[in-house]
């Protein structure tokens, strides 16, 4: 059996599980003025793991860290070397260990949060560390430090001096093809190529840094500590910060946030907002022969796409009618309500966690029809992107589809395109006044009047043929600048779509973009 193990120094936490470790290997001597924000923490008086202050109350390291009573822990900070009896030493008043952390699967949600009996007074002017937009999102090769007071082998004692390491980011999906065991979408992979470099015991709940800004959390690792090829695994930040919010009180909006491309964010039961190709140029058939109209009660609704033979993918604001009520017409340019290529749905599966008075969020769905559909076009089936899949703002995309090319008016008969580009989840969020969430990708042009509108939902936004978005909302009217449309960021829902149609994208449709965890 696979096996991993979290990075405690004393007793390495949850020492049943034999082969993992949570732990600075083949670092360099580092001063903590380089580091301020960093503190270790402290179980009954001796070095136990890393932390980071987040402001002078609170305090972030792993979950796996804290599983004994507060008062046990207490934090030194603004020093470079730890001792038992050192200076600048708080005690803990409570703790917050994520509750979906659970100490016998110690690699998902290892994260705590740490308020302190007194207010931390830190000497150092970077003494608070920097956390990334929600979501935020580093390729294969990014550049990253770790920092911490480790062990430099497996076995070995506590370094009393502070060490760093220059590593590098590992997106998810390389880290899933070097690991035999699986790495959560909410963690991020740091060390090197060549192994032998990266944590070790007493290194858990430390940062991994990029440009300064704190990306990952030390969560576990492979043994022996760095060996090749198995990068450390850390708990992602950008996925926890509102988590982080909601519990501290801090607002990371003020000025806290890394400035980094992110995944893009919502959907539209909100009056204002609307699902729906503006200013987009005629198309045929065979550039898209994966889309198909999908039809209720024998008229165009809404766009689709077609993953295989039997499977359709869609919005799930789309399909909320009785699915008796469902065709989809394929292989045509035009469509009209008796034209040819029309195939029944017989089910549907909307997103379990799909809310109708909340269409924001996880709006996906995907039908099973009737009889299989034989696509003439050789074309016929859209290619999904890699599980976490992400591109920067600016990126060039494409929409297809025959919604309306003006708010309120009638879909159009003849299959429109328009050439787009993606925005990223940051600039998403700077643009529009409803929040986007990470779960979402945008698109649109920054001068605005491109793009989707009523009777495009459901329908593909493409990179490279690739459907990296599925039409969801936008605001009214229609591509007003300054707001991108909205789209369900597919790549965060691969598992989902193969899970609920037994369709394995790992045998040829996927997209080799980098990925995120």
């Amino acid at each position: 059996m696979d096996i991993k193990i979290g990075i405690l120094v004393l007793s390495l936490v949850g020492s049943t599980f034999a082969n993992l470790e949570s732990k600075v290997i083949n670092g360099t001597n580092a001063d903590i003025s380089e580091f301020g924000f960093l503190a270790s923490l402290r179980r009954n008086g001796g070095h136990s793991c890393g932390s980071t202050i987040l402001n002078e109350w609170w305090i972030l390291t792993a979950a796996h860290c804290v599983t004994a009573p507060a008062e046990n822990y207490t934090v030194q900070f603004a020093n470079t070397m730890i001792s038992s009896g050192g200076s600048n030493v708080i005690q803990v008043e409570t703790k917050i260990p994520h509750e979906g952390y659970n100490s016998s699967n110690t690699w998902i949600n290892d994260i705590a949060l740490l308020k302190l009996k007194e207010p931390l007074k830190n000497p150092l002017s970077n003494g608070y560390v920097k956390l990334p937009v929600s979501g935020s999102y580093f390729t294969t090769g990014t550049p990253a430090v770790l920092a911490g007071w480790g062990t430099n082998v497996t076995g070995g004692p506590t370094l009393p001096f502070l060490q760093k390491a220059d590593l590098q980011v590992f997106s998810a999906f390389d880290c899933n093809q070097l690991h035999p065991s699986t790495v959560h979408y909410t963690n991020i992979c740091g060390g090197i190529p060549e192994g032998w470099r990266g944590q070790c015991s007493g290194d858990s709940g430390g940062p991994l840094l990029v440009d300064g800004v704190q990306v990952g959390i030390v969560s576990w690792s492979r043994r022996p500590c760095t060996a090749p090829p198995y990068p450390g695994v850390y708990t992602g930040v950008s996925h926890y910060i509102k988590w982080i919010e909601e519990n501290t009180g801090i607002n990371f909006r003020l000025g806290f946030f890394l400035k980094a491309e992110i995944f893009s964010l919502i959907v539209s039961a909100f009056a204002n907002l609307e699902p729906k190709v503006i200013n987009g140029t005629n198309a045929d058939i065979s550039e898209f022969g994966f889309v198909a109209s999908l039809r209720r009660n024998g008229e165009h609704a809404c766009g689709s796409t077609i993953l295989n033979e039997w499977w359709i993918l869609t919005a799930a604001h789309c399909v909320i009618a009785p699915v008796e009520n469902y065709t989809v017409q394929f292989a045509n340019t035009m469509i009209s309500s008796d034209g040819s290529n029309v195939i029944q749905v017989e089910s549907k599966i909307i997103h379990e966690a799909y809310n109708l008075t909340n269409q924001l969020i996880n709006d996906i769905a995907v039908l099973k029809l009737k009889e299989p559909l034989i696509n003439p076009l050789s074309n016929g089936y859209v290619k999904l992107p890699v599980r976490g899949s992400y591109f920067t703002t600016g990126t060039p995309a494409v929409l297809a589809g025959w919604g309306t090319n003006v708010t309120g008016g009638p879909p159009m008969t003849f299959l429109q395109k328009a050439n787009l580009q993606v925005f990223s989840a940051f600039d998403c969020n700077q643009l529009h006044t409803d929040p986007v969430r990470y779960t979402n990708i945008c698109g649109g042009i920054p001068e605005g009047w491109r793009g989707q509108c009523s009777g495009d939902s459901g329908g593909p936004l493409l990179v490279d043929g690739v459907q990296v978005g599925i039409v969801s909302w936008s605001r009214r009217p229609c591509t007003v600048p300054p707001y991108p449309g909205v789209f369900t960021s597919v790549s965060y829902y691969i598992k989902w779509i193969e899970e609920n149609t037994g369709i394995n994208f790992r045998l040829g449709l996927f997209l080799k973009a980098e990925s995120s965890l």
